[in-house]
């Protein structure tokens, strides 16, 4: 099992460029997200440790010792699928103020959820500790063990 180590990075309040919009407009708002992110993770039984660290230079988010912008250079973009059921053509329409992939690259607390997802698929696993590898292969055991309890009361 491999661990995704997501550090962010940041000086300040990041400053949208004159006349325009970015998407989350302070730190605090950028980490509430991130650790939005992690739980997501964490729910679907991802290794995640989260760090918000404040230092001098740009605002940046690095997965596992890679900077988010690295991570996405080249890579093949997922949007999401929409399933037609039956050949009935089903459409969904997402409003947005702009698509998803346009982002000032220059300022990490733009970037579209559909980016960031797939920088977080994407990522190069951290490998862990064999002792943290039996610690958590315990806890996943422990985990299931009560699942099935819960399922199955009379087993």
């Amino acid at each position: 099992m491999a661990l995704v180590n997501i550090v962010y990075h940041h000086s300040g309040d990041p400053k949208a460029p004159e006349g325009k919009d970015i998407r989350r407009k302070s730190v605090k708002e950028m980490d509430e997200y991130m650790n939005r992110l992690v739980v997501e993770m964490k729910f679907a039984g991802v290794s995640t440790k989260y760090e918000s660290v404040e230092q001098e230079g740009p605002n940046d988010i690095v997965i596992n010792g890679r900077r988010v912008e690295d991570i996405l250079d080249g890579l093949e973009i997922r949007r999401p699928e929409v399933n037609d059921e039956n050949s009935v053509r089903s459409q969904v329409i997402v409003v947005t103020e702009r698509s998803p992939d346009e982002w000032n690259t220059g300022i990490i607390e733009d970037i579209s959820d559909i980016l960031m997802k797939n920088a977080l698929s994407k990522r190069t696993p951290t490998p862990i500790a064999p002792h943290q590898r039996a610690q958590e292969q315990l806890r996943l055991k422990h985990q299931a063990a009560a699942v099935l309890a819960a399922t199955f009361p009379f087993l």
